[in-house]
This record gives C-alpha cells, structure tokens and sequence, in this order.
C-alpha cells in the first residue's frame, strides 16, 4: 500500500533491525521509548536516527503515561522532553519536535511568537 501512510508506535519495535530499506510512506513515533527500551532509551535515538533518519520520528510521549517510573521525581513530559533535545541533532529537532507531524499531515506549522505587551 505506497500511498498508504503508516506510523509505527514504539519506534516500530525497531523493525529497521530487519535489514532491507525504510519505506517511503512509514514513520515511527517516539512514545514510551524510556519506558520500553528502560536504560537504553538514549541508545535508541541514536540508533533510530542513525536507521530511518529524522526525517521519520515524530515526537510522541503516551502522556499521561509514567515514562519514568523508577525516578518518581522526574517530569514525565519535562523529563522525556529533556532527553529528547540531548539525543537529537539540533538541525533535526524541530522537525521530530512537530516538523515532521505538520508535513506529514498536511498541516500548517504555528508560527510561534512573543506574546505582545500593552
């Protein structure tokens, strides 16, 4: 189904490890990640970006879901956020960030601005 869009929870349960090339039309989307790869979910940024590129991570985070339970006094949103900005080249963030959401759906990216004073 090419025409078909596709995006696989979970970092697609890294399905990349399966060899041949990453379809056109599949994306993988990042929730959960520190929840499911546990201490290895830095790695798995590296390795997903390094697979697929970053051109096909759209950032996902299952909130509310506890990503970190074992560190309670971590943020779950902050926190995943957090690792999410040390993991991800700068010149890719904006596009996992939302970037790569916006362009697969047809949708016009809100251009952020400083709120006016009065």
């Amino acid at each position: 189904f090419p025409r078909l869009k596709f995006i696989l929870a979970h970092w697609g349960g890294r399905l990349w490890r399966e060899g041949g090339s990453w379809p056109s039309n599949v994306w993988v989307d990042t929730a959960a990640a520190p929840l499911i790869y546990g201490g290895a979910s830095s790695e798995i940024w590296d390795e997903g970006l390094s697979a697929i590129s970053a051109e096909r991570v759209l950032w996902g985070t299952d909130y509310p879901l506890a990503l970190y339970p074992q560190k309670p006094a971590t943020d779950t949103l902050s926190g995943f956020l957090a690792e999410t900005k040390s993991r991800v080249p700068p010149a890719a963030l904006n596009r996992v960030l939302g970037g790569n959401t916006a362009r697969l759906f047809s949708i016009k990216p809100k251009q952020h601005t400083k709120p006016s004073r009065f």
